[in-house]
């Protein structure tokens, strides 16, 4: 499961799957982009 976190404080944003960082972002609309890839990819 993809999910979208602030990370750890800052202004960033992180990109989670399983509880696994994959991605740190500076925009929300940048992590939401990933995760919208990455399911379609996935299917």
């Amino acid at each position: 499961m993809l999910t979208i976190e602030k990370y750890k404080g800052t202004r960033f944003w992180a990109v989670f799957r399983d509880g696994e960082l994959l991605a740190v972002t500076v925009y929300k609309r940048g992590a939401e982009e990933i995760v919208r890839t990455l399911e379609a990819r996935d299917g």
